[in-house]
């Protein structure tokens, strides 16, 4: 009962944080014209676009590392083939369907069921490829807040010493983990439950993973951005900025949230004509290909494990002439 009401409060924050990004995305955009986004796109070269595909390429096959690490971790050996294949499948969909945890966990359980795999340890897959990606996250998030906060007014609040405070808290939090990691004892104790962690090599296998995974994801939006609009820096603060916001709000992949978030933390730094059209081409490449290709790839799994369900169908069909 916990869980379904948890499941609709964060539906009922994400709807909401859905509609309060729209209505700024229109106050935002809503001086902008078609010839904006013809102009972007004229200047947009081919290179770019190749190179944004082969980003996006390199960080899905990161993403498949994420499992492959995870089995290691649990001892279980299979065939990297179906590994890559299911952690593709479940990343292309749960991040645009939101909730990762739930819409990736349970794609995974519809494969890794299937290869002998348990629910339990299907969650600890789950959990640890939660617990890479924020390594990677924390890591490149605490050097962003350290080194280049943002300059926008959205958040003058946290000017001075807040933002490198919230930066030294994520490497403490990163480096806590990796000293729990190095002990002989390496377990978390709460509410009743033991958590058992990884050792170090691996836990510090996370960290690079993440960290390169963020790199990669970073680099497809950094590609499509106008040429020298704004440095690889100052956009990774925005970007850590945007993706917190998209997840705290539950909002599905982060649309709309995510977008808002960038143009108000970069408002200073690049035009919205030439940012909003960006941040489009961004969501079709990153996200939209791979869900599509993930669907179809789904959908052919769905068929070649079931043929008889075909069967059944195409007889029944007969039958009825």
């Amino acid at each position: 009962m916990k869980s379904a009401t948890q499941n609709w409060i964060n539906t009922i924050i994400g709807l909401v944080a859905l509609l309060f990004a729209l209505f700024f995305l229109y106050r935002q955009l809503r001086t902008l014209s078609i010839s904006d986004g013809l102009a972007y796109l004229h200047a947009l070269s081919p290179v770019q676009i190749v190179l944004a595909l082969l980003a996006t390429a390199l960080s899905y096959l990161i993403l498949t590392g994420y499992d492959r690490l995870s089995l290691r971790f649990l001892e279980k050996s299979l065939p990297y083939p179906k590994v890559a294949f299911a952690a593709f499948v479940s990343y292309a969909i749960s991040k645009n369907l939101g909730i990762s945890w739930l819409t990736g966990g349970s794609l995974r359980y519809r494969f890794y069921s299937r290869w002998g795999m348990t629910l339990v340890e299907i969650s600890k897959l789950v959990l640890f490829n939660t617990t890479t990606f924020l390594c990677g996250f924390f890591f490149w998030g605490g050097l962003a807040l350290l080194f280049f906060p943002p300059r926008t007014e959205i958040i003058s609040f946290l000017r001075g010493p807040l933002l490198p405070a919230f930066g030294i808290a994520l490497w403490a939090v990163l480096l806590l983990y990796l000293l729990i990691c190095s002990q002989p004892h390496k377990t978390i104790r709460f509410r009743n439950h033991v958590w058992h962690l990884p050792p170090l090599s691996i836990a510090l296998s996370q960290v690079v993973l993440g960290a390169v995974d963020v790199l990669a994801t970073l680099g497809v939006l950094y590609l499509l951005l106008p040429s020298r609009t704004v440095s690889f820096l100052t956009l990774l603060t925005a970007y850590f900025i945007g993706e917190v916001v998209a997840i705290l709000t539950h909002a599905p992949g982060g649309i709309g949230v995510f977008e808002s978030t960038l143009l108000a933390v970069l408002g200073q730094e690049i035009a919205a004509s030439a940012l909003f059209p960006a941040l489009l081409l961004y969501r079709l490449v990153y996200f939209f290909v791979p869900l599509v290709l993930g669907m179809i790839l789904l959908g052919i799994d769905e068929v070649r494990d079931r043929p008889g369900s075909i069967d059944i169908l195409l007889h029944r069909k007969t039958e009825n002439r």
